[in-house]
């Protein structure tokens, strides 16, 4: 039983570390960023802005006419919606928000890609590029579903500045109010659990979320292009690792990329975070145990806690039960300490005790339902396309 309950208390530390330290971290770059407030981007880079469209989404028209907001930056830029077929649900829309985009003066034009291949959005941003209007310098890929804005874009470029800098990156987070119990749970892991980017990005330096992601010309070239991730699940993850390779440095943006998604079936939002966890199980598969370590350690930590407790003091050994209920308390606190610098750090709505610790738990059950698919096949459907990941991350498409 000593034993037990000393492996259970250790858990319950190296838990709390960890999350300490993501929190610190978070916190002192929540604080630097404050000080250093970005100002508005200058029209010194041509960028090129492509806004990658599959499918119906609720507030479609206007996070693609977001970019409108750019054009008060200054900055140069032309903006491409590509869509993959004229018959795609996202064309109708695309094309819309595209000749707004003009009647106020911007360069946008909605590009029928025809991509092909497994990765269906790598396949249309190397479409993208080669079709690009006008030279351009800085390439700023931003999800269908990103709402963009002069703050979001100027943080975006602010790091270039350094010359060594290839790409840089803004952590995502949910930023409507959920509609369905899939919207919540999404809401939840990518704002109230150490999965939300703001905080993982504090624990893992060599991460990447094309979400919203700006990239060097030059450097993208170096990398082989968006035509060499077409078989990869988590194109940018890779990205990121070519980059890296390349002796070029990967940056985070001090601001997120703001989501509008929502409408979402929970079962599709456990979908969606099993893809990344496969991008884990496929191209850093030492860091796959972490989930059930860190991620979503606390409820299975305070069942076994509890269970230990009630077991020690049957047998009446009140010492193992006070060991197992610290390790409970500790989990707890830590979770929960957690959840509120996710919140704060991705400007989560406030919420109240009762609240925080539900979304805490919406969280890790989500993630633990999410990890068992990704542990246990390497098929998945990806919009509405079967697909097979193989080792390494390779992308195979399933008859």
């Amino acid at each position: 039983m000593s034993v037990a309950v000393g492996l259970l208390l250790s858990w319950s530390v190296a838990l709390a570390a960890v999350g300490g330290v993501a929190v610190a971290r978070s916190r002192a770059r929540r604080a630097h960023a404050r000080r250093e407030r970005t100002g508005p981007a200058t029209g010194t880079t041509a960028l090129l802005v492509v806004r990658p469209c599959c499918g119906a989404e609720p507030e479609l028209e206007r996070t693609l006419g977001s970019a409108l907001t750019l054009a008060a930056t200054g900055a140069s830029l032309a903006v491409v919606h590509a869509v993959g077929s004229e018959d795609d649900a996202a064309t109708s829309a695309a094309a819309t928000a595209a000749a707004r985009l003009r009647d106020c003066g911007l360069d946008a034009t909605l590009l029928v890609t025809r991509a092909v291949g497994p990765n269906h959005k790598a396949a249309q941003l190397a479409r993208a590029v080669a079709a690009a209007p006008g030279p351009w310098s800085v390439l700023v890929c931003a999800d269908s579903d990103v709402l963009l804005g002069p703050d979001s874009l100027a943080a975006l470029l602010a790091p270039f500045a350094d010359p060594a800098v290839g790409a840089v990156w803004a952590p995502p987070h949910e930023a409507a109010a959920p509609i369905t119990r899939g919207d919540r749970a999404s809401a939840a892991v990518l704002g109230r659990s150490l999965h939300a980017f703001a905080l993982l990005a504090a624990l893992d330096r060599d991460g990447l979320v094309g979400k919203l992601l700006a990239v060097r010309r030059e450097a993208l070239a170096d990398a082989g292009g968006f035509a060499a991730l077409t078989t990869v699940l988590g194109e940018d993850v890779e990205l990121g690792r070519r980059l890296r390779a390349r002796g070029w440095r990967v940056a985070r943006s001090s601001h997120g990329a703001r989501s509008l998604a929502r409408g979402r079936p929970f079962a599709a939002v456990v979908a969606r975070y099993a893809r990344w966890m496969q991008v884990v199980r496929g191209q850093r598969p030492w860091l796959l145990p972490s989930y059930p370590l860190l991620f979503f350690a606390t409820p299975v930590l305070v069942s076994a806690g509890l269970l230990l407790a009630a077991v020690a003091l049957a047998a009446g050994q009140a010492g193992s039960a006070c060991g197992a209920m610290a390790a409970v308390a500790s989990a707890v606190a830590a979770r929960l300490v957690v959840a509120a610098e996710a919140g704060a750090a991705t400007e989560a709505r406030a919420a109240g005790p009762w609240r925080l610790v539900t979304d805490a738990l919406l969280a890790d059950v989500t993630l633990a339902l999410a990890f068992a698919r990704a542990s246990t096949t390497r098929a998945l459907v990806w919009r509405g396309r079967p697909l097979a990941v193989r080792p390494g991350g390779r992308l195979e498409e399933c008859t």
